[in-house]
């Protein structure tokens, strides 16, 4: 969200900003905080900080005890593109990789596991807390942190525990 609404822009001081739909969705998901810690920091580092969120994958493909997991916000980026699962309303891979809502109808990538977000896991399992979410090939670990009924969650890979925070 941030490179959307001032990505272009290194003099983040100035209000020239892609558009204020993009600056106003940032702000509304907490990025006004960081819009003005980097207001604040030396045109170089601010440079630093921009070329590496550029650089960053849309998807992670980790390997853990031997399991293959691909690390996804909202959508694999294979999903990109094909014939059931496009939608014009996405303009970029980026996009369609951050905004898309993946769903058990879906596929995964073969040989993987994904885990992915985005997707509050009550849209798949009614019980409250929130909590976890799993299938054979795909886990959902959006426990709706942002909502007052939700709450963070951390999976460690290494043995499948799983962390709440308090609720």
């Amino acid at each position: 969200m941030l490179l959307n609404a001032i990505g272009d822009y290194f003099d983040v001081q100035s209000h020239k900003y892609k558009g204020d739909r993009e600056l106003m969705l940032w702000y509304r998901n907490g990025g006004q905080v960081t819009h003005e810690y980097l207001k604040h920091i030396r045109k170089d580092l601010r440079a630093e900080v921009f070329a590496y969120l550029r650089q960053l994958p849309l998807n992670l493909d980790v390997e853990v005890n031997g399991i293959k997991y691909k690390l996804v916000h909202g959508s694999p980026v294979e999903n990109y593109m094909t014939s059931y699962y496009y939608s014009s309303r996405y303009s970029t891979l980026a996009e369609f990789a951050v905004w898309e809502r993946w769903n058990e109808t879906m596929p995964v990538p073969d040989g993987y596991v994904m885990i992915f977000g985005h997707t509050p896991t009550i849209h798949f399992n009614p019980d409250e807390p929130w909590s976890i979410w799993s299938c054979d090939e795909a886990i959902g670990i959006d426990c709706g942190s942002g909502y007052a009924d939700g709450r963070l969650c951390c999976l460690r890979l290494d043995d499948m525990t799983v962390f709440y925070s308090e609720e």
